[in-house]
């Protein structure tokens, strides 16, 4: 497991920053990897992770999918889990 924190008050895109992860986790760069867009609708993605929406949660919450063949996992409170 690769396991990392992501800056969910910053201006980058919560999409932006998974795909990064994922890279890391796989020892690649990331236009290495699939398409993200083909794993999970990232405008939803970014909304859900937004600072309105996790002010509204208090930040506990949590989504899981897979993309290039691992099972990721992101959570309100900045944790991002990858899973092979």
């Amino acid at each position: 497991m690769y396991r990392t924190e992501l800056s969910l008050d910053s201006d980058t895109a919560v999409s932006r920053e998974i795909v990064e992860a994922v890279s890391d986790a796989a020892d690649c760069e990331p236009v290495e990897l699939p398409p993200f867009q083909g794993a999970v609708d990232v405008d939803a993605l970014n909304a859900l992770f937004s600072a309105d929406t996790l002010e509204r949660t208090g930040r506990r919450l949590c989504f899981t999918f897979e993309y290039a063949t691992y099972d990721i996992s992101v959570f309100g409170d900045g944790t991002l889990e990858v899973y092979q």
